[in-house]
């Protein structure tokens, strides 16, 4: 399986690491809020270059069992943890935090409480290791990762990675029965310019799912370039999705391709955060 990159190239050997960072995986439960908790499950290598925080799509709750395996497991960042933690980064996958539980972070991405519960995230991060933390979300999990780059301003992260996020503008909100929200949607956000440090957008050339169709990249790009303009990788290939696109096992899920999509992080982050 071959995947074509467009829109964005950037002098880049995309290429697994030679020697693969040895991982550690233990799932982790920290005071977040007020009495409440963060679990994540957490990848961790010897000196790592860089942290990773993870956001899952669907509502933010994974489902983390003691043992590491996880509920929703079918979800991207479930699936590509290890492969970038591979790459010598520490990697933080979160659940939601149990303020929420089961209900997950649905309308909750942009409050003040959510806000709490990722302050004490980045900061754990940052005491585990000195160095730059990026906050990758994949579909729904876009619009959680956004959030956080926009509320945390300057006490946030160093970079913002989505993939396959949420973009649909108001006019073009695919599911009628699904009230349409502005919390939903990235584009109409009038605090993107609060994000701090690069961005990088990576999207299925392919997609049929309509939160995440490539029609509404340049969109987003404009909207994100409120706080600067963002890379922007187009792929192609992966297993071809059955049933509904939006679920897991559609394209924009890059099932198949865990390590491409990985690879790319990985390249961007070393390349353009990392000094």
């Amino acid at each position: 399986m071959r995947a074509a990159i467009s829109a964005w190239l950037f002098a880049l050997s995309i290429s697994a690491a030679a020697q693969p960072a040895v991982v550690t995986e233990t799932v982790e439960t920290i005071p977040s809020r007020e009495g409440h908790t963060q679990t994540f499950l957490l990848s961790k290598v010897p000196n790592p270059v860089a942290t990773l925080i993870l956001y899952s799509g669907n509502k933010g709750h994974i489902g983390i069992f003691p043992n590491g395996s996880a509920q929703f497991d079918q979800f991207f960042v479930y699936r590509a943890r290890r492969l970038l933690a591979e790459h010598g980064f520490n990697v933080l996958l979160l659940d939601a935090p149990s303020e929420w539980g089961t209900r997950g972070v649905w309308e909750k991405q942009r409050t003040p409480e959510f806000t709490a519960h990722n302050t004490s995230v980045i900061r754990y991060a940052r005491e585990l290791a000195p160095v730059p933390v990026v906050l990758v979300g994949s579909s729904s999990g876009g619009i959680t990762a956004t959030a956080v780059a926009t509320q945390l301003k300057d006490k946030g992260a160093d970079g913002l990675v989505l993939v396959s996020p949420w973009m649909p503008p108001k006019d073009k909100w695919p599911i009628p029965s699904f009230v349409y929200s502005s919390d939903f949607s990235i584009s109409s956000w009038p605090d993107l310019a609060h994000i701090r440090g690069p961005m990088l957008l990576i999207h299925h050339i392919e997609d049929n799912c309509g939160f995440s169709l490539p029609e509404f990249v340049p969109q987003m790009v404009s909207a994100l370039s409120a706080a600067r303009k963002p890379d922007v990788v187009g792929l192609k290939g992966g297993v071809q999705s059955s049933g509904n696109p939006c679920y897991p096992n559609g394209l924009n899920n890059f099932n198949g391709m865990e390590r491409e999509v990985s690879d790319v992080i990985a390249s961007w982050v070393k390349q353009t955060i990392i000094k």
